[in-house]
């Protein structure tokens, strides 16, 4: 895996490289292009080596500049556990007036269900898939690649989960588990190295 930490305003953006150009997971908030242009230089990668964005969830520090990015020539996955929930943030730009948002356009987007993720990674030489994984909020995924990484957005830390005592987390938490990835990456905390042997995680309603 090779792997590019982005942090240009609130949120954590993964570039990983795929056979066609870099696939970044999130993105940040709107009015932050130009802040991102400058973490990619520094990392000597050019915007137009972006080929794909897959969105965590449809929050503004997740997805606020994922129109900006497809004008850009990026093309947009969405899983579509996901699409009911693509215009969640519309609301809450317009309440700020922020003039630098531009919704979503559902046109020109790549949808598929995570069940079938698989196949579309391995388009991209990556071998891994797409977990629906609610905890944070209902239109949750991480990207899972093979033994190596979770990229998990919101979705709370796995050390943090059986404290937590929230079904859905622990849910999602033992479906990425079993998948056995070794690093995790968040949105928002650090990078941790995740155990071999799982803890059980009680599951309480």
């Amino acid at each position: 895996m090779e792997l590019r930490i982005l942090r240009y305003h609130y949120t954590n953006s993964y570039l990983i490289l795929t056979n066609n150009g870099w696939l970044m997971f999130d993105c940040d908030c709107a009015g932050t292009l130009g802040a991102l242009y400058k973490a990619l230089k520094a990392e000597t990668i050019s915007l137009g080596e972006v080929n794909y964005l897959l969105i965590s969830h449809f929050h503004p520090d997740h997805a606020g500049l994922a129109q900006d990015l497809k004008e850009m020539g990026v093309g947009l996955i969405v899983m579509e556990e996901q699409r009911d929930f693509m215009h969640v943030q519309d609301a809450i730009y317009a309440k700020s007036n922020d003039n630098f948002f531009k919704p979503i356009q559902e046109k020109g987007n790549r949808y598929l269900p995570c069940a079938q993720s698989r196949s579309l990674l391995a388009e991209l030489g990556l071998s891994g898939e797409v977990l629906h994984t609610p905890g944070h909020s209902e239109d949750s995924v991480s990207l899972i690649l093979d033994k190596e990484a979770v990229f998990h957005g919101d979705l709370p830390p796995y050390e943090q989960a059986e404290t937590l005592h929230n079904i859905k987390i622990s849910t999602s938490w033992a479906a990425i588990m079993e998948k056995q990835p070794a690093m995790a990456y968040a949105g928002h905390w650090p990078k941790s190295k995740l155990p071999t042997q799982p803890a059980i995680i009680t599951e309480i309603v």
